[in-house]
Parts: C-alpha cells; structure tokens; sequence
C-alpha cells in the first residue's frame, strides 16, 4: 500500500541527500568556494554526517513503502527516524522564525 505521506517524506529526503552530495561536491573540488568563515574539513565532516542521516532515514521509508517483510528494521531504528525528522523539523521552524525576527 502505497501512502502518499510515506512518498512525499521520501522525496524530501531523497531531495535533501541530492542537495548534501552537491554541496560535498563542491567542498572537495572547489573548496575555494566555501568560503573563510567554516572550515572545509568541519564543513564536510558535517556533511558527511548529515548524508549518513539522510541515507538511513531513506532507506527506513522505502522499506516502509515497500512493505518488505524480510526487513531489518525494527522499532528502535523508526523511533530514531522520526527523531531525526522531529529535529530537523524543528530546526527549519526555528531558522524560519528567525529569519521572520530579521526582517
């Protein structure tokens, strides 16, 4: 059964990842476009960790969508992806917020 909250998440996600790579890209092969105010290596130890984020909460979704009886997921692994979407959730609101204090 497909769920189209399931595949709107995937999309954010697959999204996101797409836009992590892009901006790994640009760190390891034109780092002098990052700028002096981060670091490139703390930059792409960020990156890096964000990507691993990504990938998992990705794969917990498709193997969600696909209904996989044979998966490895259990219940501590969702409860760790709904974490992660909670705080990245609440981080955007918060920039968002802080972004509508700056104007």
């Amino acid at each position: 059964m497909e769920n189209p909250i399931l595949k709107a998440s995937l999309s954010h996600y697959i999204a996101q990842r797409d836009k992590i790579l892009s901006e790994l890209d640009i760190c390891l092969n034109k780092p002098s476009y990052v700028g002096n105010s981060v670091s490139v290596t703390d930059r792409v130890i960020k990156l890096f960790k964000d990507l691993s984020e990504n990938n998992n909460v990705i794969d917990i979704i498709k193997e969600t969508i696909l209904g996989n009886e044979n998966s490895n997921i259990n219940g501590l692994e969702i409860i760790k992806a709904v974490e992660l979407i909670e705080k990245q959730l609440n981080e955007e609101k918060t920039k968002k917020n802080g972004d509508n204090n700056n104007d």
